[in-house]
């Protein structure tokens, strides 16, 4: 029988409910030919030692059930091993983008049924590297986006408690705090990058910066949002050139309208382009602690930033129609 290794985080649950669902889980795989091998971990900083066992008791996989911070930390388990195995999602966290992206979602005897058969698909990932406090820079790799500024500020804010509970909703809930109770105006910060569609140098003032893999945070925004799929080698950048906080409202509610299908269209001083890097500075006399960073849901650090694409990057377990779909539209 193959076998797969399922980095699980215990945040998702650890009463009889949640036990309950990941026998069921082991049994939608096992009734599809593949036995899982569970690893349990309360922080998914231990994603480095499943990886080496993984790859020593031959699992074919490595999957991470929960959000897109949990598979955030299997990622940088893979980057660091050359030789790591494909990884996948289970889709069980408070935050589901990337599996909501490439149509990995419904019932767990679904999800199996797709990630069983699914071909490992090279996808390029992002790398941030942001200042610490103490001077120091620190590298983080994502597959869904990296935020620079206020987004990142709302990341730090999140109650985990909230968070833990109504999922995705505690995200909508600090927003809307910071947004509407504002402590401070959101301060501005230079962004530089290489526009792709025109080979322009282009430095522009903003107050974030949403760096994507993924279709989701351009979508309110595009009409026809041909994003850039996973497997590009490009970013798709969406920058707020603007601290109104009127316009971060309007972007709210329209992301939250794109849940259930409602309408895209332009909103001013908000500007979606590609690039294939991108570096982040403060504006003269701010400091480092004016400016937060975030990968895949994840604080990081502050400001100097500077957003790469590395495009060796890692095998991705993807359904197959939207791998077709994927590689069909690729730059």
């Amino acid at each position: 029988m193959r076998t797969f290794a399922l980095l699980y985080n215990l945040s998702c649950g650890t009463g009889l409910r949640a036990q309950t669902r990941l026998q069921r889980l082991r049994l939608a795989f096992r009734a599809r030919g593949v036995e899982l091998h569970p690893y349990f971990t309360s922080t998914p900083r231990c994603a480095s030692a499943v990886v080496r066992a993984a790859i020593a008791t031959d699992c074919e996989a490595v999957l991470a059930a929960g959000g897109d911070g949990t598979l955030n930390e299997l990622l940088q388990a893979a980057m660091r091993h050359p030789d790591s195995l494909p990884i996948g999602i289970v889709p069980f966290g408070s935050g589901n983008v990337l599996s909501h992206d490439i149509g990995l979602s419904g019932g767990l005897a679904r999800i199996a049924q797709e990630l069983v058969g699914s071909t490992p698909t090279k996808v390029p990932v992002g790398m941030l590297s942001s200042r610490l406090p103490d001077g120091a820079t620190v590298s983080r790799y994502f597959t869904v986006a990296a935020g620079i500024g206020a987004d990142a500020r709302v990341i730090c804010g999140v109650n985990l408690a909230w968070k833990k509970r109504f999922g995705i909703g505690a995200y909508y809930a600090e927003a809307t705090r910071q947004l509407l109770f504002p402590s401070a105006p959101l301060p501005f910060f230079r962004v530089h990058f290489t526009d792709v569609q025109s080979g322009e140098r282009r430095e522009e003032t903003v107050s974030q910066v949403i760096v994507e893999r993924v279709g989701y945070f351009s979508r309110p925004l595009i009409a026809k949002n041909e994003t850039a799929p996973l497997t590009s080698h490009v970013f798709r950048l969406i920058l707020f050139k603007t601290r109104n906080r009127t316009t971060y409202i309007r972007y709210g509610l329209q992301l939250l309208a794109r849940r259930f299908n409602g309408p895209s269209w332009p909103i001013g001083n908000v500007e979606v382009v590609q690039a294939t890097s991108a570096t982040c500075e403060l504006l003269p006399g701010a400091t480092g602690t004016d400016v937060f960073t975030e990968v895949d849901g994840e604080p990081v650090g502050g400001l100097p930033a500077e957003v790469t694409l590395i495009p060796q990057g890692i095998r991705l377990l993807m359904p197959k129609s939207q791998r077709e779909q994927n590689c069909a539209i690729a730059v």
